[in-house]
Parts: C-alpha cells; structure tokens; sequence
C-alpha cells in the first residue's frame, strides 16, 4: 500500500497541473497586468515545483514589459523614430528582455532536472487525454439528443428512430475521432 505522503505527492501532483495551465493561460492573454507571484495558484504550483513557478513568473516578466514598451514606444518621444533617446530605451529594453529569457531558461532547466518533473508532465498529459475522452460523450449525447428530436420533428416513427440513431451515432464519432486525430497533429 501506498504512505499517505506519496499518496499527497500524487495528488500534488495531479493539481499542479490546473495551478500551471491556469498560470500559462492567463500570462497568453498578454495583458501584462497580472502579478502572478502574489497568485495562490502560483504558490501552490511553487511547493509542487518551485523551478517550474519561478520560470512561469519570469515569462509573465517578459510579456510585461514586452507590453509595457508597446505604449511606451508609441508617441512618447514625437514622431521622430530615429531620436537618440528611443534607440537608446529600445537596446535598454531588449537587453532586459534578453536577460530575462536566459534567466527563464536557467529556471526552466532547473525544472527539468528536478527528478519529478518528467512523471508530473506525463501525470499532466494523461490527465489531459483523459479530459478529452471524458468531453467526447458529452458532446455525443447533445448532438443524439437534437438529431432525435429532429428526426422525430420530421415526422419519424419513434419505433425506426432507434436504426436511424445507430448510423447517425456512428457517424458522429468517427467524425469525433478524426477531429481528435487532427488536433493532435
């Protein structure tokens, strides 16, 4: 039998995975505005992995200032594109944008060489297949429930719907199935 502390360590685990898709997908938004380090996704995630958080926190660091300087570069110093002054705050900004990728790299490494995390990514990519499966059914029923109540709108007998249901059914997942093939590629 497995202790309670691994049992925890899976179940960790098993929700870093929400803490970094959350944190990833709220940093693709772009907005800049976020302080992800004062998140508690971004706490939580940094006691599964705190490489991981850190270079996450990093990457929002650079989305911020990358778009920071999309206000800052419009304007602000006239029409003059070549004034001594912008040139001279665009090297600033991608010198700090440069060490800050390197930085999320260093981080990112760190991460990688943490002995868990190659079982928590593939932790998360079952966990992600496996939510894929489960929306499959849900998607299936609403569309047998309408194609049911079209065939019987239609004037369909309810006694020949369920041979009816069968090829409509088995058309929907192949075409389920090959859009699942699709998104994988």
């Amino acid at each position: 039998m497995e202790s309670t502390l691994e049992k925890l360590r899976k179940r960790d685990l098993y929700d870093g995975y929400e803490y970094y898709y959350k944190l990833k997908s709220l940093i693709k938004s772009g907005n800049g505005g976020h302080d992800i380090r004062s998140l508690p996704e971004y706490k939580l995630l940094a006691t599964v992995n705190p490489h991981l958080a850190e270079a996450l926190a990093i990457e929002n660091d650079i989305v911020s200032l990358k778009f920071s300087s999309k206000f800052s570069m419009n304007g602000s110093y006239g029409n003059n594109n070549l004034d001594i002054d912008v040139l001279r705050d665009r090297v600033k900004l991608q010198t700090q944008i440069r060490k800050l990728k390197l930085k999320r790299n260093m981080e990112l490494n760190k991460a990688k060489a943490r002995w868990d995390y190659i079982s928590t990514m593939h932790a998360w990519r079952r966990r992600r297949v496996k939510e894929v499966v489960k929306e499959m059914p849900k998607k299936l029923a609403n569309k047998v429930n309408n194609a049911i109540a079209g065939l019987i709108a239609m004037g369909v007998e309810k006694t020949s719907v369920p041979r009816r249901m069968e090829s409509i059914v088995k058309d929907e997942m192949e075409k389920i199935l090959r859009d699942l093939k699709e998104g994988e590629s």
